[in-house]
């Protein structure tokens, strides 16, 4: 503002010196030093020199003093009226002058006023201009946004909607690197995805179990899980009917591979729950969790129009994608789809849990519902708080753990006391043999881990329990089971207590070929524009994201040398 201030006296200075009829001089009394900015003056005799008033008068005190504490502007406002009387041949008396002085200073003051309101102004457009390209806000697990710490916020200031976030969990493997490359130099540069994690055997709790275990392990595996004693609960013992047969196994081109993979999911959900722990206090929980498999294609745009209840929020998107969605083009595949709006849930905050395709198994002879796997599992910020809420169950056996809290007990209800009883009860009934590897203060995400990975696949000579789940039906029966996500809202499932896990759009693997996305299979089944394929290439992964790239190009990141780096 100074600096402002001075250039504007500077200017005017110079304006009245180019009018000025001849050199000024100012009355030795009233004269200071030289000013070290703008224009020098002159200074010569003048015949009215006896008539200024003393030094003893009022006036030329005030003078005195001005010119002490301001020795550069006043002189030279003084200065500037001598010479505009002089130019007119009247003769000024001291009042005129300081009259005048007043007249200049409340004008100046005016200028000082209006360089505050231009500074305060400037200052808010700032301020919105922060808020409005924060593409990241901090959340903490409970869906607040976190103080920000910065100096342009104020709390004054009307917070936007919180931006919408996914993070992808993709469980690929050492030998399929370029798939996931693809993934992350496709689906990860929407900007919807905050991050883009992914597992390979070298994140498993054995790493080395793909190259130390033989189809002679393979077999093992098969031989003792199919063949476990009648004395199990109902739930195991259907899932022991249905788990791989040797007769298949044998004839895969990588069954020990395969073999070994069946516990990276729960690595990779571990491996996120790490790092949600770790920064918890800075980066919170994604409205969306998507686990797929490396060779899995989300559209990432379909997919926030679908679940991010402020899409349709600006103008930009209400002009160029509403009256498409609800015209049932091309990119939804000529289907309507817009009749499942009312089933999926765009609250994040509510536990829900989609599969991309749900596997279903007759509900009388058991409701073990799972997401077959390359399809992607949609998990809710909801949902991953209760993956990650620590239990206390008091029954024999239950000791105590240290806990990793980054989830309150505290969720959606003031008291958690009735949920924790209930999952106290379903870990008492051991239904799959879960309940010797929990602990005290431990949540769900731990004991899955800890339940498939206790007992390795090389040890399967040891064995008491072992490990006999696929890997979709392990997510599936704790989700199910332990009351994870809300009930499904198909009526025909009203009774079904541990219903849990809902078709994403319908798509639903009963009977062959199944219905919705489970048919968008291959290269083949997968047309341009579907919203999930399975078993696609990277370079049919590379080619679907520039085309819609080109359609919407600030809907993703500009691809760097960085995101070709896993």
């Amino acid at each position: 503002i100074y600096y402002n201030n001075t250039l504007f006296i500077y200017a005017y200075k110079i304006s009245w010196q180019q009018h000025e009829p001849a050199a000024i001089t100012i009355p030795s009394k009233m004269s200071p030093a030289t000013p070290r900015h703008g224009p020098s003056f002159r200074r010569r005799a003048l015949p009215e020199e006896e008539e200024w008033p003393s030094s003893s008068s009022p006036s030329a005190a005030a003078s005195a003093s001005g010119s002490a504490s301001a020795p550069t502007i006043a002189p030279t406002i003084a200065s500037t009226i001598a010479s505009t009387a002089l130019s007119k041949g009247k003769k000024t008396t001291s009042d005129d002058i300081f009259r005048r002085k007043n007249c200049i200073d409340h004008f100046l003051l005016m200028l000082l006023l209006l360089a505050l309101a231009a500074v305060a102004y400037q200052e808010l457009r700032i301020r919105e201009h922060r808020t409005s390209h924060n593409h990241h806000p901090l959340q903490n697990l409970h869906g607040t946004t976190l103080p920000r710490h910065d100096k342009s916020s104020s709390s004054s200031q009307t917070t936007p909607p919180p931006q919408f976030s996914v993070d992808i969990l993709s469980i690929g493997s050492l030998h399929r690197l370029p798939l996931l490359q693809a993934q992350n130099l496709t689906m990860a540069t929407h900007l919807s995805v905050r991050r883009f994690f992914h597992v390979t055997e070298d994140d498993d709790a054995d790493p080395l179990c793909h190259v130390r275990l033989t189809l002679d392990h393979v077999y093992n595996i098969s031989r003792f899980c199919r063949s476990r004693p009648r004395g199990l609960s109902r739930v195991f013992y259907t899932m022991r009917g249905y788990y791989s047969r040797w007769k298949g196994l044998k004839n895969r081109e990588n069954a020990a591979g395969w073999m070994c993979a069946q516990v990276r999911p729960l690595s990779g959900l571990w491996k996120a729950y790490k790092h949600y722990a770790k920064h918890r206090e800075t980066e919170g929980l994604p409205d969306y969790l998507l686990i797929v498999d490396d060779d899995t294609y989300f559209n990432m745009e379909l997919f926030q129009r679908t679940f991010d209840p402020n899409y349709y929020g600006s103008d930009e998107n209400n002009n160029n994608n509403k009256n498409k969605h609800n015209n049932n083009d091309n990119e939804t595949n000529g289907k309507d789809y817009g009749h499942f709006d009312n089933v999926v849930v765009k609250d994040s905050n509510i536990n829900s849990y989609y599969a991309g395709c749900l596997v279903r198994w007759p509900v009388k002879q058991l409701n073990n519902t799972f997401a077959y796997g390359g399809y992607g599992s949609i998990l809710s910020k909801g949902t991953l708080m209760n993956l990650f809420r620590p239990l206390h169950c008091d029954f024999p056996g239950a000791s105590s753990a240290p806990t990793l809290d980054i989830a309150s007990h505290t969720l959606r209800h003031p008291d958690n006391t009735a949920d924790d009883r209930a999952i106290c009860r379903r870990l008492s009934e051991n239904n799959v043999g879960e309940k010797r590897y929990f602990r005290n203060g431990w949540n769900l995400v731990q004991l899955m881990y800890a339940y498939v990975n206790s007992e390795k696949f090389v040890n399967v000579d040891e064995w008491t329990t072992g490990f006999c789940m696929h890997s979709d039906w392990v997510l599936g029966y704790f989700a199910n089971y332990y009351n994870v996500s809300r009930h499904v809202e198909e009526a025909y499932y009203k009774d079904v207590a541990h219903a849990r896990i809902e078709p994403y759009k319908g798509s639903e693997l009963y009977a062959h070929p199944g219905k919705g996305f489970c048919k968008q299979d291959k290269e083949k089944g997968c047309r341009p524009d579907s919203e999930i394929c399975h078993r696609v290439s990277q370079e049919w992964m590379m080619n679907e994201t520039e085309r819609w790239r080109v359609k919407y190009p600030t809907k993703f990141r500009n691809v760097t040398a960085n995101d070709s780096t896993l």
